[in-house]
Parts: structure tokens; sequence; C-alpha cells
């Protein structure tokens, strides 16, 4: 069975799983053979496509000169006598949720999971840039890619992502009474409330992802489905944020980073910078090695062990390096990171 477009033919091969949006499979191009993954959703009534969101915001990043941590669209199509649409995009490997499962202490190690964490702030980074968020910041929402992109963190799944920042460059308009987007797990104090979600809230839920990754006690609610439920829970863990890190090393440096994010208000910018030296500091302190190939890197994606971005600290300097197998360097101006 295929899909065709205007630029080529391409064979579905087999399923990859299944989203909010529909399914996604895995195709091969007929005339290259190369792999991709194609993420179909099917028209209903009245009713949005997520997938538009999806191609808003891959073409945003395309153009960027920091979308490393974005995959490329290649193609897209619709068949509207059959009442659905699909695009076709670069083939990752396992999301950071299944790479968690695969584990056998279903965890990270403390330093993949700071070094982890960091590029999905870059990537939450590039996109607020764009004034634009996620709105849904979860494990299976990042994805590591494949060969010599193994150890590179993707965004993905952008459906229910927002711009909040107008053409002119101004904050829209804070809204409330809203309708609960995201997952529960997950999701901010203020998605809970109902209310506008801005760039903070990504972050907030950022924090609540790298607690599910590499702390023994994981995340307070989470073993509850109820919302509502999980919103109290939220609301006792800002009145006592080492509660929520309780355990790990670097509970104060993380501590520290959650009570700089609850102080923030839906309009504030946020200071990537101060994150990204706090995590730094953890690093530093408790001894943690982030240039120590991933916990997954020699079990399940293959490819060398000495291929992970380096996020050095650097005085004075605003270059970053990534190392690829070919020991090509390639310059990705990030943030200036002093000690």
């Amino acid at each position: 069975m295929g899909v065709k477009t205007a630029k080529a033919t391409y064979i579905i091969q087999n399923s990859l799983g299944e989203g909010g949006f529909g399914s996604v499979y895995e195709v091969i191009q007929k005339n290259t053979k190369k792999k991709f993954a194609m993420k179909v959703e099917k028209h209903q009534k009245n009713k949005h496509l997520l997938l538009q969101m999806e191609v808003y915001i891959l073409n945003v990043m395309e153009e960027s000169e920091k979308r490393i941590w974005f995959t490329k669209l290649v193609d897209k199509g619709c068949y509207a006598n059959d009442g659905y649409s699909f695009i076709i995009i670069e083939i990752l490997g396992p999301s950071l949720y299944e790479l968690k499962n695969r584990s056998a202490p279903f965890l990270f190690s403390t330093s993949t999971g700071l070094s982890v964490i960091q590029q999905c702030l870059f990537a939450c980074e590039q996109i607020h840039h764009q004034g634009i968020v996620h709105r849904d910041i979860k494990p299976g929402n990042f994805a590591c890619g494949l060969n010599d992109r193994k150890n590179i963190i993707f965004m993905i799944d952008f459906g229910i992502a927002r711009r909040i920042v107008d053409g002119n460059g101004k904050m829209k308009e804070f809204r409330t009474g809203l309708a609960f987007k995201g997952t529960p797990k997950f999701a901010s104090l203020t998605c809970h409330q109902r209310n506008d979600i801005g760039f903070k809230d990504d972050i907030e839920s950022l924090l609540y992802m790298l607690c599910d990754l590499i702390s023994r006690k994981g995340l307070p609610w989470k073993n509850e489905y109820d919302e509502q439920i999980i919103m109290k829970m939220k609301e006792i863990a800002w009145s006592d944020i080492g509660s929520l890190f309780n355990g790990l090393e670097c509970c104060k440096e993380l501590s520290d980073i959650f009570n700089y994010i609850i102080r923030l208000k839906y309009s504030d910018d946020l200071d990537y910078l101060f994150i990204s030296k706090q995590r730094i500091l953890a690093c530093k302190n408790h001894g943690e090695d982030i240039t120590a190939p991933f916990d997954w890197e020699n079990n399940i994606i293959n490819g060398s062990e000495n291929n992970k971005l380096s996020i050095d600290i650097e005085d004075g300097n605003d270059q970053k390096y990534l190392l690829s197998d070919r020991q090509e360097l390639i310059i990705i101006k990030l943030l200036i990171i002093k000690n």
C-alpha cells in the first residue's frame, strides 16, 4: 500500500504508533528507498487539523539556523475524498518515554537526565523565540535521532502548540476559563487552572519531566489519573518545592530553578541562561559526567560512543560544538555560559 504526492510515492511498511492526532507509519520512498515516518490525521467535521500546526512549526524551524533539535518536514499530502491528511518527516529513534521504560531500573542516570534536559531546554528556547509554546512537554514528545545524530534529542508532536506572540512581536492577551490541554502528569499548574499557558509553563513541565526521568521516588502524583487531584497535589508541591526533588543529590539546584519559574507570570521573559547554569552547577557540584555516553547508547542505538552534544562551560565564549562520528566540527551559536 502506498501514498502519492506531487514529489514522490511512499510505500507503507509498518505502524510506528498512535498519537492524539492519528497514526504514525514507517514508509519508504519508492525511488530512493529511503525510510521516513508518515503521520496521518483523519479529517473531522468542525475540528481543526492538528497537522496544520505541525507543518507550520516545522517550516518555521527549518528556516532557523538552530533547527538541530527539530526533524525535517520532507513532504505532505491530502486525500480529501478519503478524508485524511498526512505529512512525511525524517524518521527518529525511540522517545525518552520508551528509552526510560527499556532501562533496567526504569530510570535514567542523573548524568544522562541532566544532559537530556539541557537539549530539551534548548529546543524549548528555540520555539519560544519564534513566539510558540509547545503546551505538551513530556518524555513521549522528545525522541533521539539515529546513526550520526543518535545523541541529539528532538522535540516532536506540535499538534496543540500555540503561537502566543502576534505579528508585531506583542504577547497575545491572557485568557482564562480555557479547556484543559496537555498531559495531566506533566501539565503546569496554570494549565490545570484553565488559564493561558506562557513560555514559563513549558519549563515547569520540563522540570516535572526531569523528575520523572531520574527520581526513584518519581512525581508525587505518578500513580494518580484524576486531573483535579493531580492539580491539588501540584499546589501542595508548590508550597514545598524541596519535597518534589527530595532524594536527588541535585535537589537544591533543581529547586532553585523551580522557585524561579513559579515566580514568573504569563508574559514574562525567561532567563534560559540562569536555568542552564543551574543545571551545570548540579553536574559540577555532584560529580556528574555530562560528557559520558547516554545510558542507552551502547545498548539500543548503533553508532560510536563518543558522539554526544557537548555543552561545556566556556568563559566569555558563545560558541558550543557538536562533534560527529567523522569528527567534523559544527559550530552552533547557543547561549553564553560563563563560570
